[in-house]
């Protein structure tokens, strides 16, 4: 491709694909507001850390996520900092808070691979009792070390499912976690000078910059090198990582550099991934760490011609880089080059194919990218020249709007509920202010501030409520109960969600009359406009409110929008506790969330069940099965599909239809989302007991014949 194109046509091409990168991933506003995001959320966690003594890990969030990249199939890397260990690069250091730390240990690095070192342990504090640790603690000769493979065999974080490397891998809300144990070492590791050396000379990074990533020192990750498998002091080895470095870096990188890095990501997964000579038993060979690094290395050493006209080239010259540590078996790291990333990943026949395939690959051009999702779209477009225009204008707009919306729907949502034991006031001054840092329009920035106000209330609601399993009595209960429908009423804090809870209260004390009145004024103010759900919200509709109404953001939370039923164990109803169990052994510390129009039909229904009314209870039952199959539902939120079908399941198994009730299960059960699996199994299997035990009966009141054409219906509705 590339011989035969002028250098005009070479420049629109990269204008062209530059653009469609830019749609893909978001202009640098949007990659500013992703990166922001994750930082909140980091120090909400971390002053929460900071306040408790039970608390032993910072949390530092890393990798794409960290980045600014909002991708779907991105997982979240996590470093979880020990912060009662202290690791330091030499014995000449003289650490001012050392009686800070229980276990204090100094960097060896002189009989081991590049990358990597052994942690002597030098102070180990019997008094802070750090039995896990203390079993981690290895002798060695004349010395005692802290021992990595322990380290990872303890398991010292919690609620993980598999090992990936030096972290443990779990899921959370349909998101994959890479979670590592990480020890720090604030001083720059001496085998890594000559990066210092090498940016002075280079000029990237500046020299600010430089000290800033010197200042921050490095991290140990308790993984073992390749060079010396089986060898008698693999299980102490420790990797160096720049993780913070990294992240420094690519925060400075201008945008067309960040673009072409984030091309190479969706090159490697669309494509590169997809290539068999990738792919071993142990996973993929090129790994999106070897591809950052490229991107590291070629801004150091390339020509300083960053642009849109110019980015095409890029792209290939980065692709070039990998192709050439491919042939030569030597992917240097960034930050110490000694060290072979590569090692014992390629060679034989293997790295011979893989690289007359990213050979070919390279030689087409822009062609290569043509069976990504970025490439197709770059292709049509230049193929449809005319329309160039109008299309821009479409996409930008359409992406601008998509992605401010996803943004707001997730921002700094993940540690609000942890934090109910912040004063409400010093909460709100702390949220606000993250609204404001959001560079956004005025709608956006409106719907940012009624998401805080809706917190808030909420927050309110929760406070009203979670004192209530701490009762002994039911003269306690009763006090508490009343207590708690008082606030509720006072307040009148949130469009539907206080009367959601006063139902949930009025349902345990068995008040079913009650509930169904609650339920319906619930139902009568879902029909009237305009009715917003939290993560729908209209900037029309809220700026009408606003500019033509003289609305403030707090009458509209409370008037307009609702959100999703926070299912609490202690306080809420029974028929769930199955679900809540085994959602906390599967994510534990997180909160089931419910749509309100599913929870609120599941209230009727419960109530109708104890007011023995069988036929409201089905018309209500035909209510929710409507809200279920509905087409492009927005009363439910994706992520809440599998609660949804759980509880469509309860309520028809409560109702005798079990062939619904069995499919109900199975749409739950393959849910990506649901994180209760092992209670929806039992679902179906006291479903098949429920049905055994109407067989029996039939049995008992009709003739042999009648039973067996009872079966064959059943088996013949299961068909259908």
């Amino acid at each position: 491709m590339a011989t035969s194109c002028s250098n005009e046509e070479l420049c629109r091409i990269s204008k062209g694909l530059y653009f469609m990168v830019n749609g893909k991933i978001g202009q640098e506003s949007v990659v500013w507001t992703n990166r922001q995001k994750t930082y909140l959320c980091n120090i909400f966690h971390n002053c929460n850390v900071g306040l408790s003594r039970f608390h032993r890990y910072w949390k530092v969030t890393t990798g794409s996520t960290a980045e600014g990249f909002a991708f779907e199939s991105s997982d979240v890397d996590t470093m979880f900092i020990d912060r009662y260990v202290l690791v330091i690069d030499s014995e000449l250091r003289n650490v001012s808070n050392n009686n800070c730390f229980a276990i204090v240990c100094i960097m060896e690095t002189d009989n081991v691979p590049p990358g990597f070192t052994l942690l002597r342990c030098v102070k180990y504090d019997s008094r802070a009792k750090e039995e896990k640790l203390e079993k981690a603690l290895l002798f060695r000769g004349d010395g005692v070390y802290l021992g990595s493979q322990k380290v990872r065999e303890i398991n010292l974080l919690v609620g993980t499912i598999t090992e990936h490397g030096p972290c443990k891998r779990g899921k959370s809300y349909g998101t994959e976690h890479d979670c590592a144990y990480t020890l720090q070492c604030p001083y720059w590791p001496k085998s890594a000078e000559s990066f210092v050396n090498r940016s002075i000379r280079k000029g990237w990074p500046t020299t600010e910059l430089l000290r800033e990533i010197c200042k921050d020192g490095c991290h140990l990750v308790p993984i073992h090198s390749k060079k010396h498998v089986w060898s008698d002091q693999e299980d102490l080895e420790w990797r160096i990582s720049f993780s913070l470095a990294e992240k420094k870096l690519v925060f400075s990188m201008n945008h067309c550099q960040f673009l072409c890095y984030g091309l190479m990501k969706i090159f490697l997964d669309e494509v590169l991934k997809e290539i068999p000579e990738t792919k071993t038993e142990t996973g993929n060979v090129l790994c999106s760490y070897f591809i950052k690094t490229a991107v590291f290395w070629e801004i150091s050493e390339g020509d300083n011609d960053w642009c849109n006209q110019n980015f095409l080239n890029k792209f290939l010259n980065v692709f070039q880089r990998v192709i050439k540590w491919v042939e030569e078996c030597y992917c240097p790291n960034f930050f110490i080059p000694e060290h072979n990333m590569f090692h014992g990943r390629i060679f034989g026949r293997q790295q011979k194919k893989l690289i007359l395939r990213l050979r070919s690959l390279h030689d087409e051009g822009i062609l290569c990218l043509s069976c990504t999702s970025v490439g197709r779209m770059t292709l049509r477009m230049l193929k449809e020249e005319s329309s160039f225009n109008q299309f821009r204008l479409e996409s930008v707009a359409l992406h601008a709007y998509f992605k401010e919306k996803a943004i707001i729907r997730t921002i700094i949502h993940t540690y609000i509920m942890p934090t109910l034991n912040y004063d409400i006031n010093d909460l709100k001054k702390t949220l606000w202010f993250a609204a404001t840092l959001i560079p956004t329009s005025a709608e956006m920035l409106s719907i940012i501030k009624l998401r805080v106000n809706y917190i808030l209330h909420r927050m309110a609601i929760i406070r009203a409520t979670c004192k209530l399993h701490i009762v002994t009595s039911n003269k306690s209960q009763y006090l508490l109960t009343k207590s708690a429908r008082s606030v509720l009423r006072k307040t009148k804090t949130l469009y539907c969600h206080g009367l959601i809870h006063q139902a949930v209260i009025s349902y345990v004390n068995g008040e079913y009359d009650k509930v169904l009145n609650i339920v319906d004024h619930i139902h009568q103010r879902f029909s009237l406009p305009p009715c917003m759900y939290e993560w729908d919200m209209d900037p029309s509709t809220v700026m009408e409110c606003i500019q033509y109404h003289g609305m403030s953001h707090d009458e509209i939370v409370k008037l307009f929008v609702t959100g999703r039923y926070v299912y609490n164990p202690i306080t809420s109803i029974p028929e769930l506790i199955l679900e809540s169990n085994a959602h906390e052994e599967e994510c534990p510390n997180e909160i089931i969330l419910i749509p309100p129009s599913v929870f609120s039909h599941f209230l009727v229904i419960l109530s109708l069940t104890g007011l023995n009314r069988p036929m409201e209870r089905k018309k209500a039952m035909n209510s929710l099965l409507s809200i279920l199959y509905r087409e492009n539902n927005h009363h439910i939120e994706v992520r809440d599909k599998a609660i949804s079908w759980e509880i469509l399941g309860i309520c028809q198994q409560l109702c005798g239809d079990y062939v619904g009730a069995y499919q109900s299960y199975i749409n739950a059960l393959n849910d990506k989302d649901n994180e209760f699996k092992q209670a929806t199994i039992i679902r179906i299997l006291s479903l098949f007991f429920d049905f055994l035990l109407g067989l029996r009966q039939c049995l008992i009141l009709y003739p042999i014949v009648s039973a067996v054409e009872i079966i064959i219906r059943i088996f013949l509705n299961s068909l259908i």
